[in-house]
């Protein structure tokens, strides 16, 4: 075996072994709140897989002279660096430090590979990992809700049998499923455009993505799913006549933008009707009234620790009985309220800075590169939001999502390593084969 051939395998065992450890605790096999009091339970069987991955990923930056190149590339992202600094220090008062302990390494563990798929690949490889990540998902959510229902279907009150597939939650599968849909769309038309013969699965995904969305009764994954698909197909449109707008089109753009925006917020009740839901969020409101009052309030700086609060059964059935909810609360089910839990105003603060800085580098990276793909991290970026508004997200249930959003942090940077861009996306580059 060569050692160019070796290197490739060992990158796709770590590759596939960090996804499924990025998604292990919202399986519906996994467990949300592994037991952290015994060195051989699931969250130290975990951690050490981490390291295994991350051992993998240093074997290979450093067969290929990458070590150095890829450290330098942190020092562009030193926000990033500050919240896992945040979140292995608030160890230290955390209430308590052994979960702490574990969901740092989790989310260290996942940054450092996000970092690595940011610096290695050029946008279309991440997206072809995307692709075959939601192949898995799609079939293997479709084979357990119709083979083992009782595992693949939320068979109980008040859910009525929504599919949940792989995941702990029909919200996780519609959530999770809208951003790879996304993902289809955008290779489905790129492909259309190419003439690719991979076209028609990239079509086929994506309707079987959109069903499951359909079957799991997600409110918040049919709302992605709508405004992703329409974010591509305009984004493709724009593509085709970019060069013909001037200002005074775009001033037209955003003064229809807002007149639909002050209509939507108008009609409210009316628009999250059609989606069974009110502007309770099914009875968010109350909780997170509870969550901000009596909780963060008591500790607004730098929270109870990483991870730490939702693992205590104790507080779950508080916080159940603050909602008035008749199943029991998990999550805060908005993943930057439970930031703020963890890490208080601080952590939060830095949260939204890296939204903002990918925001910046995501519009630069599309306008530069001016192709319907090159608008994903801007896609992905109305997912984060729209899904971590009703649903926790964003490091609390997996690290899946916070490991895309480190990639793009990276991918996105105008300059990696000395090369521009368009050299990152050219042919040439590693891993766009």
């Amino acid at each position: 075996m060569t050692g160019k051939r070796a290197r490739k395998l060992v990158e796709i065992f770590i590759l596939i072994l960090a996804l499924y450890l990025a998604n292990q605790r919202a399986l519906v096999w996994g467990n949300l709140f592994p037991d952290t009091t015994n060195w051989y339970s699931s969250a130290w069987i975990g951690s050490a897989l981490w390291v295994v991955v991350l051992a993998g990923l240093l074997w290979v930056l450093a067969q290929t002279a990458s070590l150095r190149s890829y450290v330098q590339q942190w020092r562009a992202n030193f926000l990033l660096v500050v919240f896992l600094y945040l979140a292995v220090l608030s160890i230290v008062w955390s209430i308590y430090p052994a979960v702490s302990i574990y969901r740092a390494i989790c989310v260290l563990g996942a940054s450092l590979v996000g970092a690595y798929l940011g610096f290695r690949y050029p946008l279309e490889g991440l997206l072809r990992i995307l692709f075959w990540f939601g192949v898995v998902l799609v079939i293997l959510s479709f084979e357990l809700a119709l083979l083992v229902p009782v595992g693949g279907r939320m068979l109980w009150e008040p859910y009525n049998g929504a599919w949940r597939g792989i995941y702990w939650h029909r919200n996780h599968l519609g959530s999770l499923t809208a951003l790879l849909s996304a993902v289809f769309l955008i290779r489905f038309v790129t492909g259309g455009q190419r003439r690719q013969k991979t076209v028609l699965w990239d079509g086929l995904f994506y309707v079987l993505s959109a069903v499951l969305i359909v079957l799991s009764d997600s409110a918040t994954g049919k709302i992605i799913l709508l405004v992703t698909s329409a974010s591509v197909l305009v984004a493709a449109a724009w593509c085709r006549v970019a060069h013909r707008l001037r200002r005074k089109h775009y001033a037209v753009l955003l003064i229809l933008i807002a007149i639909a925006g002050l209509i939507a917020f108008s009609n409210l009740n009316l628009i999250l009707g059609l989606f069974n839901r009110d502007t309770s969020l099914t009875g968010r409101l109350p909780m997170w009234r509870f969550l901000l009052e009596e909780v963060v309030s008591r500790r607004p700086g730098l929270g109870y620790g990483f991870g730490a609060i939702w693992s205590s059964g104790a507080f779950r059935a508080q916080a159940q009985d603050a909602a008035g909810w008749g199943f029991p609360v998990l999550i805060a089910d908005n993943g930057f309220l439970d930031i703020l839990l963890h890490l208080g105003v601080t952590g939060l603060l830095v949260v939204f800075l890296l939204f903002a800085a990918l925001i910046v580098r995501a519009i630069r990276f599309a306008l530069a590169d001016r192709t319907v793909s090159a608008f994903f991290p801007l896609i992905f970026l109305e997912f984060a939001l729209l899904s971590n508004t009703s649903f926790s997200l964003l490091i609390e249930s997996e690290e899946f999502v916070w490991l895309v959003f480190v990639a793009l942090l990276f991918l996105t940077h105008q300059k990696v390593s000395g090369r521009s861009v368009q050299e990152r996306n050219s042919p040439s580059q590693p891993g766009t084969a």
